[in-house]
């Protein structure tokens, strides 16, 4: 896999062999490139090539589903409620009415994400997960489940340089490497066909009965739309001074947020300082200071948006600081990203914490 576009398109090819109940063990170093793979799945699986993948690290569980799956189907248990983020990926998918779960539990003690999430609907379902170690003896054994794993091998740039080897385990991915040394590998099609997005799709999918999906009509193209209408978020405004860019920060200590224009021109800002909460330790207490962010992100981003006199309707984007920094801390600024950018169909933009610095000064 020389490339980013390469690890896209194995996870596109992978998309179309997807059948419910097809799990995928996604195995590498941090950067090596299994959310790249996730991406060129989802974006073939749901046929929407703009389709925004980011990494599950903080909140561990990201479901996707299209408008034919039906609710019950991918509704988490009261016990997987915090851990879980849904996205409404397209109108349809290869597999009509199949949620796919991304699951990342790097950031917790090997078997503890089994308390947390319901493991047996989304075995059942289609999943990927990254770290697969971390599930625990208590899901995984030997034999089950059923699975296909793609171990990422190299150095480098990020998913660039990298190879991969896969091991099935169960009759189904067996069967499937065999076919794929007999013709050659299972890369098909670049990670941007779509398989289309209208009835065709499911039609094709359901002839199949989720077995193998058709391939892609030679020259076909996305009908004429904007990325914005493609991805379902609203466009940009033309003039980037009629921006309103909502920035969220929760890396460390103290929660901040501000609402700029897109000459970076700060409209409003506000900040909740913890440093009562940790002088008393002598440093930051990481817990401590989750819990502050916890009590404090509503109303410092409200404080924000009426000191800039928009409210979040009336953004149009959303930036998060997605680290470096405490994971329990990153988590609350990301959460709440998260759920103004899919309340209101707003970008949502991910900020590496150093490169920003680096960027300002």
């Amino acid at each position: 896999l020389p490339d980013v576009e390469a690890t896209e398109a194995l996870g596109a090819a992978f998309a179309a062999e997807a059948q419910r109940g097809d799990v995928f063990f996604l195995r590498g170093e941090l950067g090596s490139g299994k959310t790249s793979l996730a991406r060129g799945f989802l974006r073939r699986f749901f046929g929407n090539p703009q389709l925004d993948v980011p990494s599950p690290s903080y909140l561990l569980h990201f479901a996707y589903t299209s408008d034919e799956s039906a609710p019950s189907q991918s509704a988490p248990t009261d016990g997987a409620q915090a851990t879980t983020q849904h996205f409404q990926a397209s109108k349809s998918s290869l597999v009509p009415g199949c949620p796919v779960h991304h699951i990342d539990p790097f950031r917790l003690p090997e078997g503890k994400i089994a308390a947390l999430i319901d493991f047996e609907a989304i075995f059942a379902a289609i999943s990927l997960i990254e770290w697969p170690d971390r599930l625990g003896d208590q899901l995984v054994g030997d034999d089950s489940p059923g699975r296909l794993e793609v171990c990422f091998e190299g150095f480098g740039p990020q998913a660039e340089g990298r190879s991969v080897t896969f091991r099935a385990v169960g009759e189904r991915w067996k069967a499937a490497l065999a076919r794929w040394a007999a013709e050659g590998g299972p890369l098909r099609s670049r990670p941007s066909d779509p398989d289309g997005v209208g009835s065709d799709v499911v039609a094709g999918a359901a002839d199949t009965q989720g077995d193998r999906c058709p391939e892609p009509a030679a020259g076909r193209e996305l009908p004429p739309a904007s990325a914005a209408t493609i991805r379902n978020c609203k466009p940009l405004p033309a003039n980037p001074r009629d921006w309103r860019v909502l920035g969220i920060e929760s890396s460390c200590d103290d929660t901040g947020a501000a609402v700029l224009d897109g000459l970076g021109s700060i409209l409003g800002e506000a900040i909740a300082s913890q440093s009562g909460i940790h002088s008393q330790w002598g440093g930051v207490v990481p817990r401590l200071a989750q819990d502050g962010h916890k009590k404090a992100i509503d109303r410092t981003v409200e404080e924000a948006l009426s000191r800039a006199g928009v409210t979040a309707e009336g953004l149009s984007a959303v930036a998060v600081t997605v680290g470096p920094g405490l994971g329990l801390c990153l988590e609350v600024g990301v959460r709440k990203a998260l759920q103004i950018a899919a309340a209101h169909r707003l970008p949502l933009v991910r900020v590496h914490h150093m490169e920003a610095h680096t960027m300002v000064t």
